[in-house]
């Protein structure tokens, strides 16, 4: 089995995931960081401490084997001031200055890392967004210039010429326009189609660079952890043997060990997305264009919604439409401006009836008299 994480995080909440994980490292190292300095100014203000204990007991006078046991005192009182003040040092200039500047610099790596990935989950989801609307659009116009062919042929035995003549071009005007929507859908789907295959190695190079990353967080740590035993087993007597058991510890973190344990428990499958499909209208028993696997974003919901307040639009129609009973109605939990007339406009707070479901999230509703589609997860039904 590959740990790699660019194998075994291609599910919808894979990068979400791996930049839970990358987050998490980077905290991690924060505290590493803060504790080396606490435990510095700890050593320090310590051998202060001590330091003024000597300077306020310094007028204390004895003789005689009092005065030799005093003196012994502070001798070893003297001791510990150099161990503390020299521990402090050591943890100061040669672990949490150079550990404290690895911290800013990988972070600064890594923000432009999970910037890419957000950057690739946005592209795609907006082509699948367009091929969605599109999809919406062409069966919509299809739809009705299947109904108006058949009240044109009905028309035929029932209508004057004059009134056939009217539903021969509303049927005319229906099938361009859904001409016109097959093309937009037809080419947004061979964009994406194309895509593909640069998209997965953007992806897959992203996740390669977030691992290395992680990797060299690793091997740094262990690193200065190596340098935090030694600064006190050679300058605190006899403490060696009392830390064998951290030393053996310290020496066992192995990188490998630890990604291949967060990857077998977190990975979210390996398999990668299909690219989308494009699938003619098939009139109510039309199928769906894009298969659930193809229907793929970097980031889950609530990753992506971290980036901002709202929430993703939906971006893969049903199959079919089921009709929603008249009286339901949806509240705005956002503000919406739809992208074109075939949509609707609403504010926070609106109420919107709604008049058809979909299972992609594009309803269709109605509101101060205006007929459109609206993303469903910008309401919540009342």
């Amino acid at each position: 089995m590959s740990f790699q994480f660019k194998d075994n995080f291609w599910g919808p909440s894979g990068f979400e995931t791996v930049e839970k994980r990358i987050n998490e490292g980077t905290e991690s190292t924060r505290l590493f960081v803060y504790f080396m300095k606490e435990r510095a100014s700890i050593e320090e203000n310590y051998s202060k401490s001590l330091q003024k204990l000597l300077k306020n007991t310094q007028q204390l006078t004895e003789f005689g084997t009092l005065r030799d046991a005093w003196f012994a005192m502070r001798g070893e009182v003297e001791t510990q001031i150099r161990v503390h003040h020299e521990l402090g040092n050591k943890l100061v200039n040669d672990i949490a200055a150079p550990f404290s500047k690895f911290k800013s610099e990988q972070k600064k790596v890594k923000k432009g890392f999970l910037e890419d990935a957000y950057k690739l989950n946005r592209e795609r989801k907006d082509m699948e967004q367009k091929i969605s609307k599109s999809k919406v659009k062409y069966d919509d116009y299809s739809r009705q210039a299947e109904q108006m062919a058949v009240q044109m042929e009905s028309a035929k035995s029932t209508k004057a010429a004059s009134e056939i003549g009217k539903i021969q071009q509303k049927l005319q005007k229906l099938q361009r326009e859904a001409s016109l929507f097959e093309k937009d859908y037809r080419d947004y789907v061979g964009k994406l189609s194309a895509y593909q295959p640069q998209w997965e190695e953007k992806v897959s190079s992203t996740y390669h660079a977030l691992q290395c990353t992680e990797e060299e967080r690793i091997d740094y740590i262990k690193v200065q952890l190596e340098k935090y035993v030694q600064a006190i087993n050679s300058t605190v007597p006899d403490t060696e043997s009392i830390n064998r058991n951290l030393i053996g510890v310290v020496a066992s973190i192995d990188r490998f060990e630890d990604i291949s344990l967060f990857v077998r428990e977190a990975k979210t499958g390996s398999e990668r997305p299909d690219p989308p499909v494009f699938v003619p209208f098939g009139g109510k028993a039309s199928s769906e264009y894009i298969s659930n696997k193809s229907t793929y974003s970097l980031t889950s919901s609530a990753s992506s919604s971290s980036l901002g307040n709202l929430p993703p639009q939906p971006s893969t129609p049903p199959p079919s439409r089921s009709s929603a009973p008249p009286t339901k109605q949806a509240r705005a939990l956002y503000d919406y401006v739809g992208s074109d007339a075939t949509e609707l406009d609403f504010y926070t707070g609106d109420s919107i009836k709604v008049l058809e479901e979909d299972d992609s999230g594009w309803w269709k509703g109605e509101l101060d008299g205006r007929v459109g589609l609206f993303p469903s997860n910008y309401c919540q039904v009342e």
